[in-house]
């Protein structure tokens, strides 16, 4: 958006040019006149505002003798981030990663296998539950369809036990791999790949990590699960991405539920 300049501001022959901490050129245009409108255009100014090709970063008003106002606007080249062009809402200002914990809640019958001897057996502990005979289910014991007696195998004993003591899903910790990005313009980009199996990308050369970010990212396998876009109380945007992760030696996310042809719903 152009600065929209005070009727009375006078524009000062008094602007600097200088090195900013991005290596790129930064500039200072001011202006001067009636305090109260300089005042009133500088509440109006956010950083991203256009002046002159200029992109506006800062701003500072001073008040002089006689009700007088100074405004100085430090103002970059191109999108505002290293003094080269570009599109404000495809470059980040600012990327800042970080990692966290999400908890979740596994079913006992996670532990169920396919084998009916060395693992926990699903349907065995479901027959087990639904047996209503006491001296039979006191002894992990349950009658089929036919009336025939059967016994838990050792393994989905261990896992009754746990039940019989109100035990009913266990809690495990994913990591949560979330990048940052700061934009001088609402972002081209959202809602990017949100609830589909996805690695996050590398991190940008000048970004803020974790030094074990890149470890974590190769031992797991991801499902992107938030895109969020907000305009932030400065006037810049944010949009933050989140990926959970699943542990590569646990399996991987399904496919048929979260992968690039995943089924639709309803599944025909």
């Amino acid at each position: 958006m152009a600065v929209n300049i005070a009727k009375n501001a006078k524009r000062q022959p008094t602007e600097t040019i200088s090195l900013n901490d991005n290596g790129g050129t930064g500039y200072v245009i001011q202006f001067k006149g009636p305090y109260p409108e300089l005042k009133s255009m500088s509440l109006a100014l956010k950083d991203g505002d256009k002046i002159d090709g200029l992109v506006l970063r800062t701003w500072e008003l001073t008040r002089t003798n006689a009700d007088i106002g100074l405004l100085s606007l430090t103002c970059v080249e191109g999108d505002g981030t290293s003094g080269e062009g570009g599109d404000a809402s495809s470059t980040p200002k600012k990327e800042v990663w970080s990692l966290k914990s999400v908890r979740n809640d596994t079913s006992l019958y996670a532990y169920c296998g396919p084998s009916e001897e060395a693992n926990p057996n699903r349907y065995q502990l479901e027959m087990w539950l639904k047996e209503t005979d006491k001296s039979l289910a006191d002894w992990y014991q349950f009658k089929d369809g036919t009336g025939a007696t059967h016994s838990l195998n050792q393994k989905s004993k261990q896992v009754a036990a746990k039940m019989l003591a109100g035990i009913e899903s266990v809690i495990r910790f994913y990591p949560l791999c979330q990048r940052k990005r700061i934009y001088a313009d609402v972002p081209n980009d959202q809602f990017s790949k949100l609830g589909f199996i996805d690695t996050p990308p590398a991190p940008g050369l000048d970004a803020k990590k974790p030094s074990g970010l890149a470890k974590i990212i190769n031992e797991y396998s991801w499902l992107k699960v938030q895109d969020d876009c907000d305009e932030q109380s400065d006037g810049m945007w944010s949009r933050i991405e989140s990926w959970m992760g699943m542990k590569m030696s646990d399996g991987s996310w399904d496919e048929d539920l979260y992968g690039k042809n995943r089924w639709p719903m309803p599944l025909q």
